[in-house]
């Protein structure tokens, strides 16, 4: 098999990683294996030029190895161009890359992938758009957005400073009304600091990213607007992984979903897999189910087998 592998050195988890030794790793695995490969560093080239020599390549195999952002680019590439999406954790949570059952460890998650199978995906879509993991409104693009005005040099610290904003914006939590229509339910109109839709349920006990890849449904969670000592509470049960048990957050599961912002500010934002992206009236959401080929550890498990 043909495989193109992206690499971005920018990544959280490359910062502080010797990208020459898991380059002579990665080619020695995947050649043991039989694939033919090709690497491409996106920190060199630009992610433009990259996905770009990716849309191009007759490669079957697409793998992005970086954060959740260059993860989600090449996986609506690959999904576009019906071609497997593999996955390396070279970022700074690698979300995606733990529901799909990668080992942490970047060498040893190259040496599984390079002896990996195929299976199915779930792919979620907002407006056509195309996430892998979460999108989300309110506290968390506003915080991302602080984050961004931060000094980080590694993962940790991006981590640490993702917390540091957190803290910042729930001090004063941002409040948004949405008109929201689940499946075929009638309309509701809410008020919320904090909702985020997700490419399948999130699982509890740990960071957020669902358990499986094809549980064939989106899962919604909001939050009311909550006073600093509830803040406080919520942000340690995310650290904790006990969100799911905190009073102020609403959990429901949908197939399909439409947000109506009425009264949007004109400059608001949302965040996209990690991605700040400019927040439309209107975003239909929906699940479409094994729509995207993935490439997983033979010990990987779907929800639907």
């Amino acid at each position: 098999m043909d495989c193109l592998i992206l690499i971005n050195g920018d990544s959280g988890t490359f910062k502080t990683a010797d990208l020459s030794a898991f380059e002579t790793h990665v080619s020695s695995e995947f050649e043991s294996a039989g694939y033919t490969m090709e690497m491409v560093r996106i920190d060199e080239v630009g992610m433009d030029s990259a996905l770009s020599l990716a849309r191009s390549s007759t490669a079957e195999l697409l793998i992005a190895a970086g954060g959740d952002g260059t993860v989600s680019a090449l996986a609506e590439l690959a999904w576009k161009s019906d071609r497997f999406l593999g996955v390396l954790p070279g970022g700074t949570m690698n979300l995606y890359a733990r529901t799909l059952n990668m080992p942490d460890d970047l060498f040893e998650a190259a040496s599984a992938l390079a002896q990996g199978r195929a299976d199915t995906a779930d792919m979620a879509t907002a407006n056509g758009v195309s996430f892998i993991n979460q999108y989300s409104v309110g506290v968390h693009p506003r915080a991302v957005r602080l984050r961004n005005k931060m000094d980080y040099e590694s993962r940790i610290g991006k981590i640490w400073a993702t917390l540091r904003a957190m803290f910042s914006v729930m001090t004063d939590p941002p409040s948004m009304l949405v008109e929201l229509t689940r499946d075929d339910q009638d309309a509701e109109t809410v008020e919320f600091s904090a909702l985020s839709v997700s490419n399948n349920v999130i699982g509890t006990g740990h960071d957020l990213f669902a358990d499986y890849y094809n549980g064939h449904v989106l899962g919604v969670y909001r939050t009311p607007r909550v006073h600093q000592i509830e803040a406080v509470r919520l942000i340690f049960d995310l650290i904790t992984g006990k969100w799911a048990e905190n009073d102020n957050v609403l959990i429901e599961e949908s197939r399909k979903l439409t947000l109506r912002f009425p009264k949007k500010r004109r400059r608001a934002q949302a965040l996209r897999d990690g991605e700040l992206v400019d927040l439309p009236d209107m975003i239909q959401f929906e699940i479409h189910d094994n729509d995207l080929k993935v490439w997983v550890p033979k010990s990987s498990v779907a929800k639907d087998a």
